[in-house]
């Protein structure tokens, strides 16, 4: 699959896209990737619980129609194939876990708590090795969720005020995003201090700028990959 993505693109992307979709960094030139570290999103290049997240909510819709379980089967599988597909990083496998969770709650019809299964799921991960929690991928991938959770906290407290003026509200939904980089950010700078990194405000504002890129592009490359199964296409 790398190969054909690398065959049906432009030399100076088909690297970046087959990092991003496959976690094939083999083609990926060392300047791109330093480029990438510079402005503060490298993580765009190195699969994450994002990206898997990205492509099993392509299969999220039909909530109402009577085939949802089956569509949540199919949800599951996806994610089990990406996860293998990928190599199973710790952080696809934090993800995997905690989609795993929320999908056997949703076939259960009962209610998904996301700091509950992330903290499920990192105890699974560190009864199969013990020394998963000294990995910095372990580290940077939980205190992200965490972040993230609270930025998702603020949101719904934004929202369940609806008595702000129309401009206001626009203006909420509008710093989401900001605030959901920001949170995340915050939530892993001791982990990337504690490991002689740092995070600076141009990598939130690269962040911000380009992490709604991440869906289209891993969309078309799936896109690309079943068209190009078919010969005459």
């Amino acid at each position: 699959w790398s190969a054909v993505l690398r065959r049906w693109l432009p030399r100076q992307l088909d690297g970046m896209e087959t990092a991003m979709l496959l976690a094939d960094k083999s083609r990926l030139d060392d300047a791109v990737q330093q480029a990438f570290r510079t402005a503060g999103v490298s993580h765009l290049l190195a699969v994450s619980g994002l990206h898997l997240a990205l492509l099993c909510g392509l299969f999220s819709f039909g909530r109402r129609w009577k085939f949802y379980k089956p569509l949540i089967i199919l949800r599951g599988a996806v994610a089990l194939f990406y996860v293998l597909l990928t190599g199973v990083p710790v952080s696809v496998l934090r993800a995997g876990l905690v989609f795993a969770v929320a999908l056997a709650g949703d076939f259960l019809l009962l209610p998904f708590d996301l700091l509950t299964a992330t903290g499920f799921a990192a105890i699974l991960m560190g009864l199969q090795n013990a020394y998963a929690p000294c990995d910095i991928g372990f580290q940077l991938s939980f205190c992200a969720v965490l972040g993230v959770q609270a930025a998702a906290a603020l949101t719904s407290a934004e929202r369940a005020a609806e008595d702000k003026p129309a401009a206001v509200r626009l203006l909420c939904r509008l710093a989401e995003p900001v605030q959901s980089a920001a949170l995340a950010s915050l939530a892993t700078l001791p982990v990337l201090v504690a490991h002689g990194m740092a995070a600076s405000l141009a990598g939130l504002v690269c962040n911000v700028l380009v992490v709604w890129m991440l869906q289209p592009a891993l969309q078309m490359g799936i896109l690309l990959l079943a068209v190009s199964a078919v010969p005459f296409l």
